[in-house]
């Protein structure tokens, strides 16, 4: 070893590695392929970044959106929430009626069931 350990923390890491046969070898820029992420931070700033997300695809959820459009008491459930007549519990998310942040399903057996 040919530098000194001149603080407490480097010097408690050292006795870790004494006991181990290793080499640091320094490979400046590209030459080191694995470098860590946070050494590249300027680099990163020139590329794009790619974000997705995922939406729920359900048959049951296309089913509630028919029965909303097609049932006269959820196209009244609708009209009412339009015009203000519901309370603040109530809203629209994707063509549905919801209350308290959950979907109304409509008064059909065949959902329900």
């Amino acid at each position: 070893m040919s530098q000194v350990v001149l603080t407490p923390e480097q010097q408690f890491y050292m006795t870790k590695l004494l006991g181990f046969n290793y080499e640091i070898v320094y490979r400046p820029g590209k030459l080191n392929q694995v470098a860590d992420a946070l050494s590249r931070k300027e680099e990163l700033t020139t590329e794009a970044t790619l974000q997705t997300y995922s939406t729920i695809q359900s048959p049951l959820i296309s089913q509630i959106v028919e029965l909303n459009q097609s049932q006269s008491e959820m196209q009244e459930l609708h009209q009412q929430l339009a015009n203000g007549v519901l309370d603040s519990s109530f809203s629209t998310w994707e063509g549905m009626i919801t209350c308290n942040s959950r979907v109304w399903v409509p008064d059909n057996e065949a959902i329900r069931s």
